[in-house]
């Protein structure tokens, strides 16, 4: 494909002609290529179940491919442009998200402009939004979500019909944390949210630290594996905080804002 847009593009005035191709599951990503997607995982999970069950009886197997449903296409030209203001926090997310913008404008029309502030900035502007007006769109971390959702956006369904929909695509668990408030659909999950979790060594292996957990709890202290052990550490070593000191410190503490 490269070979013949390059070949048009040097080769001669007219403009290249309508490239049909085999592909992957990808959709194709310039004017002129159409393609018509294999796909190629599904057969490779089907060929390796039949190698793991040599005896089945099905001696023949027909798979539907993508095909050309997948193939976006380019938004017509528009007298009026529309634009999107969006409220963002920085991450490798809202990075990828900045090169796919192009790729949407030219399959919409909608120009979206980024708006990145760090985390204290953005909460910031959530308390007062009546004095920022001019956002449209809102990523805003789940911490935060349930107290700004009914304040500050509107409920997806009253955007379109066809957007809670959407929430389908998402397990129950993942709804309730990511995009409902009060049973209402307020959001929908952009990313995956993480966070890395320290602690003291030195603490967890010091043989007096670890008999009075032993002797308070009737359990061995561990790294925790949940947030219900996490809590029970956290509440140990609250409890025996002692100011000053070093080997009695807080249970737990969390880095906000950009600190």
């Amino acid at each position: 494909t490269r070979a013949l847009t390059q070949a048009a593009w040097f080769g001669s005035s007219q403009p290249c002609p309508p490239i049909v191709q085999l592909s992957d599951n990808l959709p194709a990503s310039f004017d002129g290529i159409t393609s018509y997607q294999m796909d190629y995982a599904r057969l490779g999970t089907t060929i390796a179940a039949c190698i793991r069950q040599p005896k089945s009886k099905k001696k023949h197997h027909i798979l539907t491919n993508c095909g050309f449903s997948w193939n976006g296409q380019c938004a017509p030209s528009h007298e009026t442009e529309t634009t999107l203001n969006m409220l963002i926090l920085p991450s490798p997310s809202t990075d990828a998200l900045k090169k796919l913008l192009p790729h949407f404008y030219r399959q919409t029309g909608i120009k979206v402009n980024l708006a990145v502030y760090p985390y204290d900035e953005v909460f910031e502007i959530l308390s007062h939004l009546h004095l920022h007006p001019y956002y449209d769109l809102l990523r805003i971390d789940m911490a935060c979500f349930p107290w700004f959702a009914e304040k500050t956006l509107l409920p997806l369904e009253s955007v379109s019909p066809e957007l809670p929909l959407l929430l389908d695509n998402f397990s129950e668990q993942l709804q309730q944390y990511f995009s409902l408030v009060n049973g209402t659909a307020w959001a929908i999950p952009f990313d995956a949210s993480m966070q890395l979790l320290f602690y003291r060594r030195d603490l967890f292996e010091d043989a007096t630290i670890k008999r009075m957990f032993y002797e308070s709890t009737g359990k061995e202290l561990t790294l925790p594996e949940n947030f219900a052990q996490f809590d029970e550490i956290a509440t140990f070593f609250s409890q025996r905080h002692q100011p000053k000191n070093k080997q009695r410190p807080m249970g737990t503490a969390v880095t906000l804002g950009s600190s």
